[in-house]
């Protein structure tokens, strides 16, 4: 009988959406036939967790990175790169160790640069391919480019061409093979289901600004009854009523599936996975970059005027985000 093979899927834990564009390939790989092991920290391993039950799990070290509240990301990130560093060297170590026992014949790894192995064929997903920085940007993307390098294959979660989101941080070569494998998303576009929520409003991502921006909108969200704050927080687990606005700490992908297909409009970051998500889904969104994140305010940028997506800063909430919501039944139309 052939041996059974093992795959190791690892996603980075900054926000939920670098783990939940992990299920469909883990789903692929089960239904394969292959022994998936699961490995992060934080949020993403408990939606993997509660995902995948019955797959073996393990804890890796976190990244830890956080936002000032004035500075730019790449500026906060510069004072962080020897933590960072660190535990990215301790990530690669675990691997190492592990593999000793475990015999892997694949390591697939979200976004963390640390999960590749010499002697087991390594795999990058990213679409970061070119980083945009304000600063030190020929330095930044020098070094990404060598990270990258230390993997035998990099998987880009878009598509050449038409239907192509990612843009220009995905648009350069690579000193591996690269390979465009779709958009990946675990959701599916439902028919005929009563859009009965105004908003839903879907936070994650770093501290302070997930806080700072849950802020910013509650007051707003209260102003349509009925609508949904999903907060993005894996240690909260309640569900309450907050003067007709529902208010959910933590959702796992089927509860998110549910409230976006019944939603009528989307407010979220503007990050890659959640945008795949809501392509897919079909859903016009707002996008709110985080501030000083300068993938995230390049692609509310690039999809600003996409039929279905519309951004705001996140500065301008106050002022000119009900108006935003207002026109949107007319998005799209010439």
């Amino acid at each position: 009988m052939e041996k059974q093979k093992k795959v190791l899927i690892a996603p980075l834990n900054w926000g939920l959406g670098h783990a939940s564009r992990c299920i469909p390939i883990i789903d692929q790989y089960k239904r394969d036939g292959w022994e998936v092991i699961l490995a992060s920290d934080g949020g993403s391993l408990s939606l993997l967790k509660k995902s995948f039950p019955d797959l073996e799990s393990h804890e890796l070290p976190g990244y830890d990175i956080r936002y000032s509240k004035d500075a730019r990301l790449i500026t906060s990130v510069f004072f962080q790169l020897p933590r960072l560093w660190k535990r990215i060297r301790e990530e690669f170590l675990w691997l190492k160790k592990f593999n000793q026992t475990a015999k892997l014949d694949l390591v697939i790894s979200d976004n963390r640069y640390g999960m590749h192995c010499k002697r087991t064929r390594s795999v990058l997903i990213t679409h970061q391919l070119n980083i945009k920085s304000p600063v030190f940007s020929e330095m930044i993307n020098r070094f990404n480019l060598k990270m990258i390098g230390r993997f035998d294959e990099c998987w880009v979660p878009d598509v050449e061409g038409e239907g192509n989101l990612s843009g220009e941080l995905s648009d350069i070569p690579l000193p591996i093979a690269k390979k465009y494998i779709g958009h990946l998303s675990s959701l599916k576009k439902q028919e005929d289901i009563k859009e009965d929520i105004p908003l839903l409003c879907i936070l994650s991502g770093p501290e302070p600004q997930r806080t700072l921006v849950e802020r910013e909108l509650k007051p707003i969200l209260h102003d349509y009854p009925g609508s949904y704050l999903i907060r993005g927080l894996a240690e909260d687990q309640g569900e309450r009523d907050e003067d007709g606005l529902k208010v959910i700490g933590f959702a796992d992908r089927a509860r998110i599936q549910d409230l976006i297909s019944r939603s009528k409009l989307v407010l979220c970051r503007s990050g890659y996975s959640s945008i795949m998500d809501l392509n897919v889904m079909e859903k016009k969104a707002i996008l709110i970059p985080t501030p000083g994140q300068t993938e995230q305010e390049y692609l509310a940028d690039k999809l600003s005027d996409h039929t279905r997506f519309r951004s705001i800063q996140q500065e301008d909430l106050s002022l000119g985000l009900r108006s935003l919501i207002a026109s949107a039944n007319r998005w799209g139309l010439s």
